[in-house]
């Protein structure tokens, strides 16, 4: 159970490495994934739908009732804190896309109902055994699933039942040094099959990701921000990406190669009272004849509130 709360630690990136695998059949949320989550107080969460938006997009101060709201183009992305300093509202990507998550919870600051608004989904967390989930239930469109964990010393085994008490899905999770290393689906035959694979340095962020044949891997610079993300696809492709940052610690460049083409952004801030940054230009620059041109400019709005 230690080595499964560990996991609160782990500076979890999401790859766009992921969003390029081949459509396969839907695979329901691990709940296990879903719960330690919710139970992260940080906003270090990676959004790669688009590889403009800086690394930072959710970060603001952790303070209760803080929120964030991003906009940029028709997608949306939202982050707030709870009163236990928690995530009450996050994004999770799944499935190929990114999920608004919304938590309740109990005096104990323990999440006892989640839900994914988008997908009709709501999660109840059923039983607790050391402040450690032992039970959930899982409800959408008149849908409803039990879920049951079953922790030993390097894994976490989430078995999903019908009503009627047959086994509809199984997840396992492995864990190293105490941090998920690797989620699963096990077929009924018993095949192990990886979903996602992640490898730590020396400073316990994410150095690498697997999902299937991509993988992606990261640098990070002496500050433990994003310094480059290499990604290496099915066919043996390379796309990288490099960043560069201002004293603030904004990103201020970003340049690489993606499917064979040099690329290069440029960023400008601009702040409220309190310092943090509600809007950013993206300059695009793109090339042509072997060298790079100003393109569009791309426009990034937050608004932070309380709530």
């Amino acid at each position: 159970m230690k080595r499964f709360l560990s996991y609160l630690g782990l500076f979890f990136y999401i790859s766009v490495l992921c969003a390029a695998e081949p459509s396969k059949p839907s695979l329901k949320v691990p709940l296990s994934l879903l719960w330690l989550q919710a139970q992260n107080g940080s906003s270090d969460i990676f959004i790669a739908d688009s590889p403009i938006l800086p690394p930072d997009i959710l970060s603001i101060p952790r303070e209760p009732g803080m929120a964030v709201s991003v906009s940029y183009d028709k997608a949306q992305y939202e982050l707030a804190y709870d009163n236990f300093y928690k995530r009450a509202v996050f994004p999770l990507f799944w499935d190929n896309k990114f999920n608004t998550v919304h938590v309740k919870r109990n005096e104990a600051g323990l999440p006892v109902r989640i839900e994914l608004p988008d997908e009709k989904v709501t999660v109840l967390v059923t039983e607790y055994q050391n402040n450690v989930p032992l039970r959930f239930q899982y409800k959408k469109d008149g849908e409803t699933l039990f879920v049951l964990l079953c922790y030993w010393e390097s894994g976490t085994e989430e078995s999903w039942y019908t009503e009627t008490g047959e086994l509809d899905t199984l997840y396992e999770y492995r864990f190293s040094q105490g941090n998920l290393a690797q989620i699963s689906s096990v077929s009924t035959d018993g095949t192990v099959n990886p979903l996602t694979v992640w490898d730590y340095n020396a400073h316990n962020l994410v150095s690498s990701m697997s999902r299937g044949q991509n993988r992606a891997e990261f640098l990070f610079n002496r500050m433990n921000r994003i310094s480059m993300i290499r990604e290496i696809a099915e066919d043996g492709s390379i796309s990288e990406r490099n960043f560069q940052y201002d004293e603030r610690g904004l990103l201020v460049r970003q340049y690489g190669r993606i499917k064979m083409e040099n690329f290069e952004y440029r960023y400008k801030y601009s702040f409220d009272q309190r310092g943090l940054w509600t809007s950013c230009t993206v300059q695009a620059w793109n090339e042509q004849f072997g060298r790079l041109i100003p393109g569009p400019e791309i426009q990034i709005n937050r608004t932070i509130t309380r709530r």
